[in-house]
């Protein structure tokens, strides 16, 4: 794939990976929409990303990609909904039974990656909404990158 050597060329690319280092306890489950706020950054080349909210340094077009590992899920969570983006501009990876994927830990994980047009100064941000029982639901978060935030700009 060619790339673009004016971004190249003016380091630091617009890069980042940021992570939960903790699990988040009964953040949604109940219908509440969480604004994930990823506490840790693994790299940020360009110090876009501040807890989870990536401030877009570039016009350009971008790859996001989003994983969230879920715990204390139950049969009665009927569906998931994990979004990336802006509004009115976002990627989502459409609504999941979470409730019948979860494992016998009663964990389930869901992603949402994809290419987007983003305007410098743009904020973006990632969130998850469960629904169909109990505000229990968690967000597994661990050095191992159980669940993080990570893109990088692509071409402007």
């Amino acid at each position: 794939m060619a790339t673009n050597n004016a971004i190249n060329l003016a380091k630091p690319y617009p890069l980042f990976f940021g992570y939960y280092s903790a699990t988040t306890a009964a953040i949604t489950g109940d219908g509440t929409l969480f604004p994930l706020a990823f506490d840790t950054d693994k790299f940020d080349l360009g110090g876009n990303l501040l807890n989870g909210v990536v401030t877009i340094p570039t016009t350009g077009k971008y790859y996001i990609y989003v994983t969230t590992q879920l715990g204390s899920l139950a049969v009665g969570h009927t569906s998931c909904l994990l979004q990336v983006g802006l509004a009115g501009n976002y990627l989502d990876g459409g609504y999941v039974n979470i409730g019948a994927i979860r494992d016998s830990a009663d964990t389930a994980s869901v992603s949402v990656c994809g290419l987007m047009d983003f305007t410098a100064a743009d904020i973006v941000q990632a969130s998850i909404t469960v629904t169909g029982a109990a505000k229990a639901v968690t967000v597994i978060g661990a050095a191992t990158y159980s669940s993080y935030i990570c893109g990088y700009l692509i071409n402007s």
